[in-house]
């Protein structure tokens, strides 16, 4: 009798964690988003540029190493901003709000600088029709994720729309 009872809770407790995980598996989390753009900004950039396999390896090592600095410094920024944000709605006194916007200004210094080191530091791997491809490239890229976003996002709702009226 016990074991029928453990063999039935260990089948229940396992069909639960199989469900559970199933869910997790279907509803793409946003990071998981944010690495395929990621993946997706890499591939791109290695189609434009056309480099070998020995350049590409090299660029990449060194493309990733840049981007992690970059993203630390971003990440870095944006919290120091949210704590500007929770003091400024706290109405702390304004030595606090003026220290918090200057390492918020301090902060974005960093970021702004780590863009820079990543054009600077990329730039002796290419040549200059390649340098200028990639300067594009960067200054374009999340622009145009931009824009397939909202037209995604206006097609969903247009859609929507468009099935509400023949409805009606």
């Amino acid at each position: 009798m016990k074991n029928s009872y453990k063999t039935i809770t260990i089948f229940v407790v396992l069909l639960i964690l199989g469900f559970i995980s199933i869910n997790v598996l279907q509803s793409e989390p946003p990071f998981r988003a944010k690495e395929r753009i990621d993946q997706l900004k890499k591939i791109k950039l290695l189609d434009l540029l056309q480099l070998d396999e020995q350049r590409s390896s090299k660029f990449l090592t060194k493309y990733n190493e840049l981007e992690r600095q970059s993203k630390e410094n971003r990440l870095e920024m944006e919290h120091e901003v949210e704590i500007l944000e929770l003091l400024i709605n706290s109405e702390a006194n304004i030595d606090e709000i003026s220290s918090q916007t200057d390492k918020v200004i301090a902060a974005q210094q960093r970021f702004y600088k780590s863009i820079d080191n990543k054009l600077k530091d990329i730039k002796p791997l290419l040549n200059e029709i390649e340098y200028a491809k990639f300067v594009f490239f960067e200054s374009r890229f999340h622009e145009e994720v931009r824009k397939i976003i909202m037209k995604n996002y206006r097609n969903r709702h247009e859609g929507r729309n468009f099935r509400n009226k023949d409805n009606k």
